[in-house]
Parts: structure tokens; sequence; C-alpha cells
């Protein structure tokens, strides 16, 4: 699959589950956000974040470009700290490449480990050769009652096959 292919199969995947398109600052990005509440004292800001990164692959770009995605979506979060509800932050940057070197992906899978209190940084990178989903497979003790749902998430919004 090529890499417009790609990006145009998620947009589309992102806008049948309720996606909208957002403006970012965030050079060679597109933002998809979306309102989940999944019940009635808790309310999620969903941000999806899609680039292609050029150049080397390193997992200092991986963490740059998350922390920056990350830090966007606090910045643009709609919900109101004087609502009743709860309200966490997911950011899903997406970083497509062509081919993921084995350092990136060791970083992705198994070294980075953002923390936020009540929100969640999930950087995923898509490798177009292979077709796979590289990110985060442990579970924090901190992210035990979200984790498993964050990863079906990132697999329902990322997955080609």
């Amino acid at each position: 699959m090529l890499l417009n292919e790609y990006v145009e199969f998620v947009r589309g995947k992102l806008s049948k589950v309720g996606f909208q398109q957002i403006e970012t600052s965030l050079p060679r990005t597109v933002v998809y956000h979306q309102i989940v509440r999944p019940n009635r004292k808790m309310q999620n800001e969903v941000f999806c974040f899609i680039t292609a990164l050029r150049g080397n692959l390193t997992p200092e770009a991986i963490e740059q470009y998350s922390q920056q995605a990350f830090e966007f979506a606090k910045q643009q979060k709609q919900s109101s700290r004087l609502s009743t509800r709860a309200v966490a932050i997911i950011a899903y940057p997406l970083i497509i490449a062509e081919t993921v070197p084995d350092e990136v992906r060791k970083f992705v899978t198994k070294q980075y480990k953002p923390s936020h209190w009540g929100s969640y940084e999930f950087p995923v990178v898509v490798e177009l050769s292979t077709q796979k989903l590289h990110y985060r497979k442990s579970t924090p003790i901190w992210g035990a009652a979200y984790y498993g749902a964050i990863r079906k998430q990132a697999d329902q919004y990322f997955r080609i096959k």
C-alpha cells in the first residue's frame, strides 16, 4: 500500500466512526478529533494525528513528535474543567513509514512509556512494507484499567487488515 492510499484509508475509517478533521499547527499532519462519552460520568477527547516523518526515522523523532501531538491535544481540549464529567485526553500520534528500523520498533513497542495524569499518549508506527502496526504491547501498572481498550482502539483505527 502506498502512503497516500493508506492516509485516505485511515481518514475514511475515522470519518465512519464519527471523527471530525480539525486544523493543526503541526507540520505535515492531519488531525482528527472526537468526543466519546463511555458513561454519564466520563468523557474522553480522542485525537488522532496522521503524519509521515521525513528523513531518518529515529527514536528521538518519534518521541519528539508524540510529545508535540500530546501537547497540541491538551491545548485543543474542548471540555470545560468545570464539567461534572471526568475528562481524559487520548492522543494517538500515527507515524507512517515504508520500513521501520529495528531500534525504532524496539523503542515504540518496549521502551517509550509516556505517562500523564488522567490522559494517554499512545504513539503508533505503521510499517507500509509489512502492513504492521507497532505500539506498546505491555501494560504499565498505572494503565491497567484502560490500556487494553486503547490498544484495541489503535487497531480499529489504523490496522490495514
